[in-house]
């Protein structure tokens, strides 16, 4: 996965000029779902570049999917977009938003990616999360899990980043494209787990969750998940009780385990396995650098570069005593 340097940017003029050449000012859509070959040309531009996960799209831009492509695209007014194979489809604006969690979501998503200048600069995340908060982690709360993406675990645990000087945080569940709030909650910390009292989450549903601080720590972030399909639950957790089964060890299994999770979009229940794998053995690299894959792919750029750079400090300790770190530990 490329890399992508964070540059926050605090001045309102300047970011004016900049944005007016670029020609962007809001974007209409985000990318929540790719498979195969496709590619996005942006407006004004002749080179097309691959299509990724949590992707803003603006009017003017041009999607292509190749004979095995396929997009999903969430769109400013609440709905999604797919975009079957062998397609060229040019991005436009629609003109009736619809009033809903969705609108209030987007609305807070495009207001702190003002803070940046370029696509660069935008740890979007699928059209729920704050461009600006790794800019800011002590004043804004940092959602973690499940943060844009499936879950296969029915117990849903909300867990975010606290903030400095927050009394306590209002965690709302609402559906992407109705009004009506599910559950609400105020609580003095996290972590947060859904309760059984609470009405039950569908699964095949797209839900917004988003977590306020409240008092002096002011502060919101949001994010997407959807449960999978009991049939597919039920796939994937006889598949990992066979992967534990034949692992050596546990960080192999976490390894396995998470590999597969991946590869079903189920970002949170790899996140969590993979957690307790680095807090079992935090000199392994390959787990600390493939909690950086899954940081990068739900938009957590920080955190993301952060454990490279604890797995490259620990590979250098091993080089400073003359030791040659073997290419899976």
């Amino acid at each position: 996965m490329a890399q992508r340097q964070v540059w926050a940017l605090g001045w309102v003029l300047v970011f004016a000029i900049c944005s007016v050449a670029l020609g962007r000012t809001e974007p209409v859509g985000v990318v929540t779902k790719v498979q195969g070959q496709v590619h996005v040309r942006r407006a004004k531009a002749k080179a097309w570049q691959a299509a990724h996960l949590n992707m803003p799209l603006y009017p003017g831009d041009w999607v292509r999917t190749g004979k095995n492509g396929r997009l999903v695209i969430w769109l400013q007014v609440g709905h999604p977009q797919t975009i079957e194979a062998n397609k060229t489809v040019k991005v436009t604006a629609e003109r009736t938003p619809r009033d809903s969690l969705w609108r209030e979501v987007w609305g807070a998503f495009t207001k702190r990616m003002h803070a940046n200048l370029t696509e660069e600069s935008l740890a979007a995340v699928a059209a729920a999360r704050s461009a600006f908060v790794e800019a800011l982690p002590e004043r804004l709360p940092l959602i973690l899990i499940p943060r844009n993406t499936k879950v296969a675990n029915r117990k849903i645990t909300f867990r975010w980043q606290e903030v400095l000087g927050a009394q306590g945080y209002r965690v709302t569940v609402g559906f992407f494209d109705e009004p009506s709030r599910v559950w609400e909650a105020t609580v003095a910390r996290p972590p947060l787990i859904y309760p059984d009292d609470a009405p039950p989450l569908q699964p095949g549903k797209v839900y917004v969750w988003r977590v306020e601080a409240l008092g002096e720590g002011k502060g919101a972030d949001s994010a997407w998940f959807m449960l999978v399909p009991s049939a597919e639950t039920r796939d994937i957790q006889f598949a990992l009780r066979n992967m534990e089964a034949r692992s050596s060890d546990a960080a192999t299994y976490a390894l396995m385990a998470v590999g597969f999770l991946d590869s079903r979009g189920c970002y949170a229940d790899a996140l969590q396995l993979l957690q307790s794998a680095v807090k079992a053995a935090p000199d392994r690299k390959d787990l600390r650098l493939s909690l950086a894959y899954l940081y990068d792919a739900i938009g957590l750029k920080e955190l993301a570069q952060r454990e490279r750079e604890q797995a490259r400090d620990f590979i250098q300790q091993l080089r400073n005593l003359g030791w040659q770190p073997a290419a899976g530990n």
